[in-house]
């Protein structure tokens, strides 16, 4: 199987896991990052409002020190879920936009996050073998300017506000020798691991004042 082919078959895949969390108590979503064909019309058909963030804000993206200011033309607390699907990877400041984001979901509201694996065993081969060359798709897709690792996602969480509820590994079976190899001998469990599906929960106890992040 082509790598092309095999990033399709991990959407394709990846919907349909991401489906089984939109339970019928969820009504709005915010999503931010790629879109989900197919799936979106699927929500909007069950009565479910499906809001991107492009179209509230669209250089949510270049939020950070220097351009500090997000306001969103929506009440505070209005979304049951925020949803970044590989959004993370384009956001100059992943950190201040969750902060600025979870201001926008009501209290125990959940954060689904998708996100490519930096140490992913392509992402070293391309290293290794081409010098960091930007790919089609990937943690290396032309656009990305943020990378993630297992313990630096879970850190993102822990840092914005969201208590991490549940998570999902998703692979794929390519280099499987190499990968095996590598895998004792850098003890990192995760070289096959595509991608992180990470859930969270708003937490009310975040020592942050909200709106006082420098």
């Amino acid at each position: 199987m082509s790598q092309v082919q095999q990033y399709k078959d991990y959407r394709q895949r990846l919907s349909g896991r991401i489906e089984q969390f939109i339970t019928p108590n969820i009504k709005k979503i915010l999503i931010f990052g790629d879109k989900f064909p197919g799936l979106e019309d699927k929500w909007k058909s069950s009565k479910k409002n499906v809001v991107h963030l492009d179209t509230l804000k669209p250089d949510w993206f270049d939020l950070n020190r220097d351009n500090p200011d997000f306001e969103l033309p929506i009440e505070k607390q209005s979304f049951d879920i925020l949803i970044s699907y590989h959004g993370l990877e384009k956001a100059i400041d992943p950190e201040r936009l969750l902060l600025e984001l979870r201001k926008y979901v009501v209290k125990e509201g959940l954060f689904l996050c998708v996100a490519y694996n930096v140490g992913h065993i392509s992402t070293v081969v391309n290293l290794l073998t081409e010098g960091w060359a930007h790919k089609e798709d990937g943690a290396l897709r032309e656009g990305h300017i943020r990378y993630f690792s297992y313990t630096s996602l879970k850190e993102l969480f822990k840092l914005s506000g969201f208590d991490l509820v549940g998570e999902d590994i998703y692979g794929l079976p390519e280099l499987p020798e190499l990968t095996n190899q590598l895998i004792k001998l850098t003890r990192n469990p995760y070289l096959n691991a595509l991608s992180f599906i990470f859930r969270g929960k708003r937490v009310e106890t975040f020592p942050f004042i909200e709106g006082t992040y420098p």
